[in-house]
C-alpha cells in the first residue's frame, strides 16, 4: 500500500507539471521526505485546481492544449487520487505521532496470563564446572533440552532490529517497576474491584539481571504469540523459577516505549480484588496476572528484551511492530500463595530497607 501511494504521488506530480508547463518535476526523494509530505500534498492540490481552471482557457500553448486533452481522464481519477493522498497523510501523521500516542495504532499485553499451581520448576541441573560459569559459556541444554536459548530463528518473522537493551533503558525499566511496587507497598493504590490495594511489609526492590534479559531477548526474537514454557527460561547460576510478562505493539513509532508497556501491565490493578493479595488466583472476567507479577513481593530480579519487526495486520502495513518481554526471578503468580504480606510498608525487611525506595526492602 505504501509503495502504491508513493507511485501515485510521483505520477500525479509529473503529469501535472507537464500539463501546466510551469515547473520542472520536483526531486522525488525530496518529495517523499517525511517532513515535506504535507507541503507537497498542498502543492499537488494547487496544481490540480490550476489544471481545472486552465483547461477551459482559449489562450494556451500547443503543449498545454495537447496535455489538456488528457485533463478529463485525470479529473475522472481525482477521487481515487484524493483518497490516496489522504492515506499518505494518515501514514505521515502516524509516523510523526509521539510515542505517547501509540494507542492510535494498537497494543495489548499478552492475553494468556501465567498462573502456576505451584512454583514453576527451577532448573534441576547445573553446568558441570567447578567454578562460576561465564554467561557466554552457559550450557543451556543442561537446564532444559528445549531451552529458549536453543531455538532456531523464526524465519517467518521480518525482524528489523533485535533491540538490545541499553543502560538507560535498564534504569528506566527498573525505575518504573519499583515506582509501581512502592506505590502498592505504601497502600497508595486506590484502584481495584474493590479497592484500595493493601500495603506490603515485605516487597523487595527489583534489580536488573543480564541473564534474565538474555533469555527474554531470545524469546522476543521469536516474535512469539504467547509465553515460552517456564521450564525453558531458566538461567545459569540461579535456581529460582522464572516468570514472564509480554506486551505487543503494532504501529509506526520507531522508539521503544517501556513506560507504556509496563503501565499497561500495571493498569490491570483496576480489576484487582483487594482480597487476592492474601491468596493469589486469576479471575475469569478480567486479566490481572501481569499486574500481579509486577508487584509480586518475592520477585527480586528482572531482565527484559524487545524486538522490532514488520507485519501486515488487517490490510495495513506496520513497519515498527514490537514485542516486549520481561522475565522475572523468582516467578510470581503462584496459585493460593500470598502476593505479599499485608501491613505497614517495609516493616519486615530481613536485609533492611532500600536506600532508593524506602517503601521497599533491600
Amino acid at each position: 500500500m505504501r509503495l502504491n501511494v508513493m507511485r501515485a504521488m510521483m505520477v500525479l506530480v509529473m503529469a501535472l507539471a507537464v500539463i501546466i508547463d510551469a515547473s520542472p518535476v520536483p526531486d522525488m526523494m525530496q518529495l517523499l521526505r517525511e517532513s515535506d509530505i504535507q507541503n507537497q500534498l498542498e502543492h499537488i492540490d494547487k496544481l490540480v485546481r490550476k489544471v481545472a481552471g486552465d483547461t477551459d482557457s482559449e489562450a494556451q500553448s500547443p503543449p498545454v492544449i495537447e496535455a489538456a486533452r488528457k485533463a478529463e481522464a485525470i479529473k475522472s481519477q481525482l477521487s481515487e487520487i484524493d483518497e490516496l493522498m489522504h492515506q499518505v497523510m494518515n501514514l505521515t501523521n502516524c509516523m510523526k505521532r509521539p510515542i505517547t500516542d501509540q494507542k492510535a495504532q494498537g497494543q495489548q499485553p499478552e492475553g494468556r496470563e501465567e498462573e502456576h499451581d505451584t512454583s514453576p520448576p527451577a532448573p534441576t541441573t547445573t553446568p558441570t564446572t567447578t567454578s562460576p560459569t561465564p554467561e557466554g559459556d552457559c550450557d543451556w541444554a543442561s537446564l532444559s533440552p528445549d531451552h529458549t536459548m536453543l531455538l532456531k530463528a523464526n524465519t517467518e518473522c521480518k525482524i528489523t532490529n533485535m533491540g538490545l537493551i541499553k543502560t538507560g533503558e535498564k534504569e528506566l525499566i527498573l525505575k518504573i517497576h519499583n515506582y509501581f511496587r512502592s506505590k502498592v507497598a505504601r497502600g497508595e493504590e486506590n484502584r481495584g474491584k474493590p479497592g484500595p490495594q493493601p500495603p506490603a511489609v515485605d516487597m523487595l526492590e527489583l534489580v536488573w539481571s543480564d541473564k534474565l534479559a538474555k533469555v527474554a531477548q531470545a524469546w522476543a526474537n521469536q516474535c512469539p504469540h504467547g509465553h515460552d514454557e517456564a521450564k525453558n527460561r531458566g538461567v545459569c547460576g540461579a535456581q529460582y523459577p522464572v516468570g514472564q510478562n509480554i506486551y505487543y505493539y503494532w504501529g509506526f513509532a520507531d522508539e521503544p516505549n517501556w513506560e507504556g508497556a509496563i503501565e499497561e501491565w500495571y493498569d490491570e490493578v483496576e480489576y484487582m480484588p483487594n482480597t487476592i493479595a492474601d491468596s493469589f488466583m486469576l479471575l475469569d472476567t478480567h486479566r490481572i496476572g501481569h499486574y500481579t507479577q509486577v508487584v509480586w513481593a518475592e520477585t527480586r530480579e528482572v531482565g527484559c528484551g524487545v524486538v522490532y519487526y514488520e507485519t501486515t495486520k488487517e490490510g495495513t502495513w506496520y513497519p515498527n511492530c514490537k514485542t516486549y518481554v520481561c522475565n522475572y526471578g523468582t516467578a510470581g503468580n503462584v496459585k493460593t500463595r500470598p502476593m505479599y504480606t499485608q501491613g505497614p510498608h517495609a516493616s519486615k525487611c530481613p536485609n533492611g530497607v532500600s536506600q532508593t525506595y524506602p517503601a521497599l526492602c533491600a
